[in-house]
């Protein structure tokens, strides 16, 4: 089947996973484990079998003329000779189950491999144009509907349009999620995250790629990062954290394994807020998967 990696194919991967989400690296990596299994079980079975049918050929050659005289004699060897080979076809088939064991026990691990990257690997929402007339601005693919796309560059070079996650964020909850900024337009390539209210209320707290810069609500003019600028470049992965167990709200980023920096701590959390991403540029390419990350995993700068 030329959808599925082969092993030395697998083999190639494991040795490039810097370049490979996880969830694709553990199928390469599970697939891998499963053909060495199967693989070494078939080598130990056969070998065995081989042997048996080896020696049982020779053992059934006469050993002289002289035992063959009498039918009696030939009978009985006849008998001493099937009970030989009785008993070894019996355990060549303990083998053959020993390998049948291995190949079944090789299959779940395969399985709960899969089903453990598939439940790790499921996003937490799903993309949505909530905006009528710009949903053929963008394409959402993906299993989950996790991957959107800008399709042509805007109009207005000053502006980017916002994508939402399905997902209404309420006070009391603590929210995580993480971007992976997978391509990115050479001519335009500021991309906006972030929050907003639902039905695009204020509040809303943006973050731009190329200076991490951000704007609250109706602002004009971005405020620069305190630390200051730092661009996020295609395959950085974001990983966002949304307090709002307090009051007013947190917001905390962090770039790839950088620690945590604290965005905003100005949240209102009287209304649900909702993530957005803001494309422009043709062919710019933001991807929301689960974080692994939290801000209590490493120190939090501010």
């Amino acid at each position: 089947n030329p959808t599925q990696p082969t092993l030395v194919q697998s083999f190639c991967a494991a040795l490039a996973w810097r370049h490979m989400s996880k969830r694709r690296l553990l199928r390469h990596v599970s697939l891998t484990l499963a053909t060495w299994a199967v693989a070494f079980a078939c080598i130990q079975g056969l070998g065995p079998a081989h042997h048996v049918f080896a020696s049982a050929e020779w053992e059934s050659l006469p050993e002289d003329e002289e035992s063959s005289a009498s039918h009696s004699v030939r009978a009985m060897k006849a008998i001493k000779e099937g009970h030989v080979l009785l008993k070894r076809a019996g355990d060549c088939l303990e083998t053959y189950r020993d390998v049948a064991v291995a190949v079944g026990i090789a299959t779940l691990v395969l399985m709960a491999l899969r089903w453990c990257c598939r439940r790790r690997g499921r996003p937490p929402f799903e993309w949505v144009v909530l905006i009528e007339d710009c949903k053929n601005e963008f394409v959402v693919g993906g299993r989950w509907s996790d991957t959107v796309e800008k399709r042509g560059d805007y109009s207005r070079v000053d502006l980017v349009i916002p994508v939402n996650g399905r997902i209404e964020m309420c006070a009391g909850r603590v929210y995580r999620w993480a971007l992976a900024i997978e391509q990115v337009n050479r001519e335009r390539p500021e991309i906006q995250f972030g929050i907003q209210g639902a039905s695009f209320e204020y509040p809303w707290r943006l973050i731009t790629t190329t200076r991490c810069s951000r704007s609250r609500d109706a602002e004009e003019r971005w405020t620069r990062r305190p630390n200051g600028d730092r661009m996020i470049q295609e395959h950085d992965i974001v990983h966002l954290e949304l307090d709002l167990v307090q009051s007013p709200g947190v917001l905390s980023m962090a770039i790839n394994y950088e620690p945590f920096e604290m965005v905003y701590s100005d949240i209102p959390t009287t209304r649900p807020v909702m993530p957005a991403v803001m494309l422009g540029g043709h062919g710019s390419r933001v991807r929301v998967q689960a974080s692994t990350r939290y801000t209590k995993d490493r120190s939090l700068t501010r």
